[in-house]
């Protein structure tokens, strides 16, 4: 329910950047690493936005995967110490003394 949240909250501010810069109608020059060309400034704005979107997503898709696979391995390790210490250590026998 929380991401859906975001999702929409995000979704909502990028709609609501596109109708303000639909108004905006100036054009800059923008010179990138061989080449340059003129843009919408609005255009050029929800570009890097949605750039640096993406990238933050897959920035921290990579660092939750790789706390899953550190925790699947953490929790192999556990059971893996804890059935070595199960065979280890004998089961208490009960019984009734009569």
């Amino acid at each position: 329910m929380r991401t859906l949240l975001t999702v929409l909250l995000v979704v909502l501010l990028v709609a609501l950047g596109l109708t303000l810069g639909a108004a905006n109608g100036i054009y800059v020059k923008f010179n990138y690493l061989l080449a340059q060309g003129e843009y919408r400034l609005s255009s050029l704005m929800v570009f890097w936005f949605l750039a640096g979107f993406v990238l933050a997503w897959l920035m921290c898709g990579v660092w939750v995967l790789r706390w899953r696979f550190k925790n699947r391995s953490l929790r192999k390790q556990l059971a893996k110490q804890q059935s070595h210490r199960s065979m280890e250590t004998p089961a208490p026998v009960s019984g009734s003394s009569d």
